[in-house]
């Protein structure tokens, strides 16, 4: 996932890093083994530019579907 790019709150972009959102997730409780079955979820909705506040609303979307 090199060639995704996101754009920060800060208006840089940066490459997609996986474990960035990971370490993210383990932060707020998250499984190791959960947190790859988000991140799996996840992959499919990435896309070039998107910003890191649209990544987070998925991941909350994904994870409360899974509750």
């Amino acid at each position: 996932m090199a060639d995704i790019m996101v754009l920060k709150a800060n208006g840089e972009r940066e490459p997609f890093r996986w474990n960035k959102v990971k370490n993210a997730l383990s932060r707020v409780g998250i499984s190791g083994k959960t947190a790859d079955e988000v991140l799996f979820r996840l992959r499919s909705s990435l896309y070039d530019g998107i910003t890191t506040k649209k990544i987070y609303k998925m991941l909350y979307q994904i994870i409360e579907i899974g509750r």
